[in-house]
This record gives structure tokens, sequence and C-alpha cells, in this order.
């Protein structure tokens, strides 16, 4: 006597398009000027207007102004952390979108975390940037940029 077969026949996944190299570098370039528009804009230059601080300059790679606040420097890291969870828990529900969707969150969250987690060990090393202006003038200065270091190495 034959059995039937219980397992389920082999099928080919449908054919995914291949994607050409401009439509990557678009996604690409768009998810790297998503988390700069939140550093600057979101973090720095929102959190100065929110408390007070003098106008300053924005750009595409900076906030500037005369008045310096260790909240206004600190922000930028903040908003990208906060980004990058909201891009993770995008993309864990993202199980319907398609691939260059997916792909733009997971972009986004690299972006974001390599925005918020980086600065840490460059400003610990360079004692430049948004965590130097955070720990400057600080009791035990070198102590703080070791821990900045440290703490970038294990983010």
């Amino acid at each position: 006597m034959h059995q039937p077969c219980l397992t389920p026949a082999l099928t080919s996944p449908p054919q995914q398009q291949n994607d050409d190299t401009l439509t990557i570098v678009a996604i690409s370039l768009l998810a790297a000027i998503i988390a700069s528009i939140l550093h600057e804009g979101f973090g720095h230059a929102a959190t100065a207007l929110l408390t007070g601080a003098q106008s300053g300059l924005l750009t595409t790679v900076s906030w500037s102004s005369a008045q310096e606040s260790r909240l206004v420097a600190a922000a930028g890291t903040g908003v990208n952390l906060a980004a990058a969870l909201l891009f993770w828990l995008a993309l864990r529900s993202a199980t319907r979108l398609s691939v260059r969707w997916r792909f733009l969150l997971v972009l986004g969250l690299a972006f974001n975390l390599f925005d918020g987690t980086g600065y840490f060990f460059f400003s610990g090393v360079t004692n430049f940037g948004d965590w130097a202006a955070v720990i400057s003038h600080l009791p035990s200065h070198g102590l703080w940029r070791l821990f900045l270091i440290l703490a970038g190495m294990a983010s």
C-alpha cells in the first residue's frame, strides 16, 4: 500500500528583481541624510531653540552657536539613539514591506546607531565634537575621556 507524501512540495520562492546600483546608492544616501537631519536639526538646533539658546548656524554637518550648552551638545546623540530605536521597531514589524523599504529601515538604524554611539569614541579620542563639549570643564577630564572611549568601544 502506498502512503501519500505528507511533506509539502518544494516550490521555488518568487524571483526578486535585482536592484540597480543607482537605487541602492539613492536609498543609502537618503538614510544618511535622514540621520544627519535628525542629529543636527532635531537634536542640536531644535533643542537649542526649545531651551532658549541663541540662534546659531545650522548646516548639514554641524550646529554652532556662540552660546555653549551641554544639553544642546548631547541632544544630537540622544535623537540619533531614539531614532535608531524607532527604526529597529519599524524593521521588526515590517514583514510585509518591500525589500527596498526594509533596506532603508536597516540603513536608517545603522546610520543612527553609528552617529549615536560613534560620537562617544570620536570625542573621547580627539577631545573634539559633541561629547567633548559635554565633558569640557568637568573635573577629572581625562577619566571622562577614557569613559567616552570605552563607552564608544562597547557600543
